[in-house]
């Protein structure tokens, strides 16, 4: 597929999609078509079985060609030391927790593999230590999708998520994300987080929340979390 086929996919993708939707929903500084991520994500596919040298000529100059770029990298059957070579600077573009969310979270199978999850694991604590907070966000998702399968995993990952600094929306978020989650799979572990007050009082709370929420926690759990709520 050329460069010319993948524009006029893209924009056959924005006709069909929703812009003021996509505004609305994800904040960023790149241009926004609005196009679903259904249809960049069944293009990417494609691109990934036969990329050519897609990786090293793409554009990345829109929200939709970094999503694009990302979709087929996770789908694409490169070496590892390939794919996190064009991983690296791809993660320095994003500013918004759209781009971390799906690309990473589309690397899941992939980086659970306990051949790729430490190299994964050392590469995603390098993207954090640069110290964006959409690089920091990139760990914490990598954590939890890819190293939550077990409770030994889980609680170490929830120990690399308190060392981080706190204070900024979206790691924030995105560490209660995982610490809700990890008190559905892994809840006695997890628990011991929040006794000891391991995170801050809008991190501790918002997984309350969240873990409340769900419909795999019980009601007498869901009632201690209640009562372990920072005032």
């Amino acid at each position: 597929m050329n460069d010319d086929d993948i524009e006029k996919r893209l924009k056959t993708a924005a006709e069909n999609g929703n812009k003021a939707f996509a505004e609305k929903l994800i904040f960023t500084k790149y241009p926004m078509t609005g196009a679903k991520a259904g249809d960049i994500r069944r293009l990417a596919n494609e691109i990934a079985k036969e990329p050519g040298g897609y990786f090293d000529t793409a554009r990345l100059d829109t929200y939709e060609h970094i999503l694009l770029y990302g979709l087929a990298l996770a789908a694409a059957k490169l070496p590892l030391n390939k794919t996190l070579g064009y991983l690296e600077p791809l993660t320095a573009l994003f500013d918004n927790w759209g781009h971390v969310d799906t690309v990473i979270s589309a690397f899941a199978k992939r980086f659970s593999r306990p051949v790729e999850n430490a190299a994964a694991l050392e590469f995603f604590k390098k993207t954090a230590d640069r110290g964006g907070e959409f690089e920091v966000r990139c760990l914490v998702i990598f954590l939890m999708d890819c190293r939550f399968n077990d409770t030994a995993q889980a609680v170490e990952s929830l120990n690399i998520t308190a060392d981080l600094e706190q204070g900024r929306y979206y790691v924030d978020m995105a560490i209660a994300w995982a610490l809700s989650v990890a008190l559905v799979y892994h809840y006695d572990a997890a628990l011991g987080f929040l006794t000891r007050r391991a995170f801050s009082k809008f991190v501790h709370n918002k997984a309350i929340q969240k873990a409340r929420e769900s419909f795999r926690i019980t009601p007498e759990r869901k009632e201690h979390l209640n009562s372990l709520k920072i005032k």
